[in-house]
């Protein structure tokens, strides 16, 4: 069984990893982790808006938010299904 590369999304601003992207299309989300307790673990479907984490980012960049679209590529889909179909139908 081969692992996947995880992918990780960051903050635009500072460049903190924020949320983890997963194969299946779900954003996975930990904070606070240690070596016994997890107390945030999340798995999210859909859209995301969120503010780092980082304190010295949110004091520097207080009105920034990141967005994580769920399909971050959808325009991209459409564009290649157009240019795909037969000329008599573009």
């Amino acid at each position: 069984m081969s692992r996947s590369k995880k992918l990780f999304y960051r903050c635009s601003s500072c460049g903190k990893i924020l949320i983890e992207r997963r194969p299946n299309g779900l954003w996975y989300f930990v904070f606070g982790k240690n070596k016994d307790f997890v107390p945030v673990e999340m798995h999210i479907h859909g859209n995301i808006k969120m503010r780092c984490l980082r304190r010295s980012c949110r004091r520097d960049n207080a009105d920034h938010w990141n967005i994580f679209n769920f399909f971050p590529q959808a325009k991209e889909s459409i564009d290649v299904l157009v240019e795909s179909l037969p000329a008599e139908i573009n």
